[in-house]
C-alpha cells in the first residue's frame, strides 16, 4: 500500500445579484481572492475549471442572477491543502469536493519496484516448474506486465465548518502489478533451475 502525496480540491466561489454585472463582478472578486490565496502557499496550484451563470427564479420569475467560478486546486500533501482550504472557507468559498493521488515521479517509482518484484516473483516460480519437472535449464520466452494504476478516490463535500486547517486523511492506496510469462523447460542455453542465491 502507498500513501497519496498529492492532494486535490474543487472548490466554487459564487455570488448572487438582481443584476448580472453586479454577481459577476462580485464571483469574479472572490475567485480572485481565493487564488491569491492558494498562490500564496509554495506548491499549491491554483486553476480555473468552469464558469457558470444562471438565473434565480421565484414563483416562475426570474428575481436575479447566479454567477459560479468553479476552481481546482492541486497541492503535494493533504496537510498543505487543508491549511489553504480553511483560509478559502472562512473567505466565504464552498468546497464541492476533494481527492487524493500519486505524483507522477511517486507513480513512476512505485511501478519500478513492483516491477522487479513481479519478475523476481517469475523467475522464482519459473524455477520451481523446472526442477519439479526434472529439468536442469529454463529459459523465458515473453512477459507481459499488467496492473491498473491506483483509483482517484474523490471525496464529496456538501457543507464544512469554516475553520482553518481542515483536517485532511489520504489513508492508503493498494498499487499492483502482475507479470505473466510464458517458459520453456528443458533448453540446452538459458537459467538455470536452482533457487536463486544458491551455489552453482
Amino acid at each position: 500500500s502507498v500513501t497519496p502525496d498529492r492532494a486535490w480540491a474543487r472548490v466554487v466561489a459564487q455570488a448572487e445579484d438582481a443584476r448580472l454585472e453586479a454577481a459577476a463582478r462580485r464571483a469574479r472578486r472572490l475567485a480572485e481572492r481565493a487564488i491569491a490565496i492558494a498562490r500564496r502557499t509554495e506548491g499549491v496550484e491554483a486553476s480555473t475549471e468552469g464558469y457558470q451563470t444562471h438565473d434565480r427564479r421565484e414563483a416562475g420569475r426570474r428575481t436575479g442572477y447566479r454567477v459560479r467560478y468553479v476552481l481546482r486546486l492541486e497541492a503535494p500533501g493533504a496537510e498543505i491543502l487543508g491549511r489553504v482550504l480553511g483560509e478559502l472557507t472562512a473567505a466565504g468559498l464552498r468546497i464541492e469536493g476533494l481527492g487524493f493521488s500519486l505524483a507522477p515521479a511517486t507513480r513512476a517509482r512505485v511501478r519500478r519496484e513492483l516491477v522487479t518484484e513481479a519478475l523476481r516473483r517469475l523467475r522464482e516460480e519459473s524455477a520451481l516448474v523446472c526442477r519439479a519437472l526434472g529439468h536442469e535449464r529454463y529459459r523465458i520466452l515473453r512477459v507481459e506486465l499488467g496492473g491498473a494504476p491506483p483509483p482517484v478516490r474523490p471525496m464529496m463535500m456538501t457543507a464544512v465548518e469554516r475553520a482553518a486547517p481542515l483536517p485532511l486523511v489520504p489513508g492508503t492506496r493498494r498499487v499492483e502489478v502482475r507479470a505473466r510469462g510464458e517458459v520453456l523447460v528443458g533448453a540446452n542455453t538459458g537459467i538455470a533451475c536452482r533457487p536463486e542465491g544458491a551455489s552453482p
